[in-house]
């Protein structure tokens, strides 16, 4: 390089600011990908900043409460993003041109993504069960040998295809089923379709007023108008009973449990001769979590897995229908003296919404089945697929040990 033409000699360019840039950009490049790896892990343990203020409870909140339900589809969603991140992770080293970053971001998405997969294979994604059926000949309850078999299922506000409905029923021999967003005409159809065929149900619906709360008749039927995907008003509870299991009469809820409640009590004498417990049924629809219903979700579904606390469980309780919360928000990860049926029946991990999904490994597990663990053990269960429903039904068969 020639000399500057005042003979001055030229100072050679310091690379000390060069540097300093450099370290400066690769510490801010590492500061987002830690928070970046932060926010994947909490998706693990949403609540994990709970004890430090209430309001961090980010399975409570809009939007995490959404996404945190949604961990099939996370989990594969990390793991394809793991993927790409970690193959331009390759590139960049082979190149020499950094990728330590991406790399470390990559590691933690699969390592999440394995997690979520193993917390949903835990519960179960056994979709090829079969549930023995119940002789449908069988109505006298001095017979009954202590199995329920009980299937819950939103119906869309009526309009899942009855007669199939029908059918799983009467092949699945279910004694107990649980309609959310259907309402007691429905219902009483849907016994006079099973009762052709021999099986006769006697229908209580929270549209009576017996199931009613006392919050929701303050509130009137318009307080939770808002439902999944529609402006209507939501349907109320139903639940169908066989005479199996005896007489039963309906009772008020203490709480206030969302769209409907239905409350059933065993007639007469909660043990059988034969030293069975009847159960003591209660159908539930909680509000779902939208915006500007966060507040009434959490209430509702804190509301429903209240009954399965210590101090206020029935010796025999089965809690069914659509709570609108998986088992990873807040209001479900303790269950009390409860357990999930559909856990203990291998099926946990499957998705019952939506069915747009096309299967039930991608989705939500917002449809759940609690019983009474001191009691009730679920030996087997299925996801059944409804067409007309964005939700899939969930049916469990319970035993008790004499």
């Amino acid at each position: 390089m020639a000399p500057p033409s005042d003979g001055t000699p030229r100072t050679p360019k310091s690379g000390a600011p060069h540097r300093a840039r450099r370290r400066g950009r690769s510490f801010l490049g590492w500061v987002i990908v830690v928070c970046l790896c932060l926010a994947v892990i909490l998706s693990l343990v949403p609540d994990a900043l709970g004890p430090l203020n209430g309001s961090l409870r980010l399975s409570q909140r809009l939007p995490f409460s959404q996404v945190i339900a949604l961990r099939s589809p996370l989990a594969f969603g990390f793991a394809v993003l793991g993927l790409v991140v970690g193959a331009a992770a390759l590139v960049r080293r082979a190149r020499r041109t950094g990728g330590r970053r991406m790399a470390v971001l990559a590691v933690v998405l699969l390592l999440v993504a394995g997690a979520h997969t193993g917390a949903l294979a835990h519960r179960g994604l056994d979709s090829g069960q079969v549930v023995t059926a119940a002789d449908p000949a069988v109505i006298d309850s001095a017979a009954w040998d202590g199995t329920v078999r009980i299937l819950t299922f939103n119906t869309l506000q009526g309009r899942a295809d009855r007669s199939r409905l029908a059918a799983d029923i009467d092949d699945a021999g279910a004694q107990v089923v649980v309609l959310p967003e259907t309402g007691a005409d429905e219902g009483r159809e849907l016994a006079d379709l099973l009762s052709r065929d021999g099986l006769p149900y006697a229908v209580h619906s929270s549209a009576s007023g017996g199931g009613r709360s006392a919050g929701e008749e303050a509130a009137g039927d318009s307080g939770a108008a808002e439902s999944e995907g529609t402006d209507d008003a939501v349907a109320p509870t139903t639940v169908l009973i066989s005479p199996i299991l005896g007489e039963y009469e309906e009772d008020r809820p203490v709480d206030d449990i969302g769209h409907g409640a239905v409350l059933l009590r065993p007639a007469g004498d909660v043990t059988t001769p034969a030293g069975y417990v009847r159960p003591t049924l209660l159908g539930v629809h909680t509000i779902a979590p939208l915006p500007g219903t966060m507040e009434d979700w959490s209430r509702t579904v804190t509301a429903a897995a209240r009954q399965c606390a210590p101090e206020t469980l029935v010796p025999g309780t089965i809690v069914a229908g659509d709570f609108n919360a998986t088992l990873d928000h807040a209001p479900l990860k303790d269950l009390g003296g409860c357990a999930d049926a559909g856990t203990q029946s291998g099926i946990g991990g499957l998705a019952t919404w939506p069915t747009a999904s096309r299967t039930d490994l991608l989705g939500a597990t917002l449809d759940h089945i609690l019983v009474d663990e001191s009691v009730w053990t679920a030996s087997a269960g299925r996801v059944l697929s409804i067409s007309g429903s964005d939700h899939r039904g969930v049916l469990v068969e319970l035993r008790q040990a004499q």
